[in-house]
């Protein structure tokens, strides 16, 4: 009997085996065929990313909300290789595959909106908002051919949504946060709006405002509350 259950047991793991051999191309055929192909600028011409022969990172408008990239503190949680220090509000160091901020006119890791740099001199750099974007483009290693001196390490490229003529379009996001080891509360308020002027122009403003509270106090004569607070209030217009 115990035979029997054994032999019984034995040929019904085969035929699941068989069958399984038999779905794997199908489904492999399926996740294929949703696989997203992301088009990046990052040689000056559209380009299929896997195609381009550059060590890049692209994230998409969708992939920027889900992992919650809200600037460039947040961006090298979801690069591969980009590590981040700051010492001021303004004052980013960013490490691309091991080539740490050094003093000079420029640093290792340049920034880039569409194709304009806004770099600062040395570490300094904007604190660029990620809302209505169309992608994040991570160029990793030395791009000094095409994005000049200040690129040794990496350039890492903001490309907007550009303006529609097509018709009026708008959007917003709003969020409230509220830190363990903060007296206050911060906010982020992002909002785009798309006027058509004719049939070939078109207006796209970007305002947003942005609090985020503090969690360090300074000990001193007097004491004070949240001294590393930060507020952001600024204007993309296209």
């Amino acid at each position: 009997m115990n035979k029997l259950f054994d032999r019984g047991r034995l040929s019904f793991a085969a035929l699941a085996a068989v069958v399984m051999t038999l779905c794997l191309p199908i489904a492999a055929e399926e996740a294929d065929s949703v696989i997203e192909e992301i088009v990046v600028t990052a040689t000056y011409r559209d380009t299929d990313m896997m195609d381009t022969p550059l060590s890049i990172t692209a994230l998409t408008d969708v992939e920027i909300e889900q992992r919650g990239v809200e600037d460039i503190m947040t961006l090298f949680l979801a690069v591969p290789g980009l590590n981040y220090g700051q010492a001021a509000p303004t004052w980013h160091y960013v490490v691309a595959r091991g080539i740490a901020q050094f003093r000079a006119p420029t640093g290792p890791v340049s920034f880039y909106v569409d194709n304009v740099p806004v770099q600062g001199q040395g570490a300094r750099s904007p604190q660029m908002p990620n809302f209505d974007l169309e992608r994040i483009e991570v160029l990793k290693g030395p791009q000094g051919t095409l994005y000049g001196e200040g690129s040794m390490a990496a350039s890492v490229r903001y490309i907007t949504k550009k303006p529609n003529p097509e018709g009026f379009d708008y959007g917003y996001s709003v969020r409230v946060n509220d830190p363990e080891h903060s007296r206050d509360i911060g906010y982020r308020v992002d909002s785009m709006v798309n006027i058509p002027i004719s049939d070939n122009m078109a207006l796209r403003l970007t305002p947003f405002s942005r609090k985020k509270p503090g969690i360090i106090d300074k000990y001193g004569p007097t004491i004070m509350r949240d001294v590393n607070y930060r507020r952001e209030n600024g204007l993309r217009a296209q």
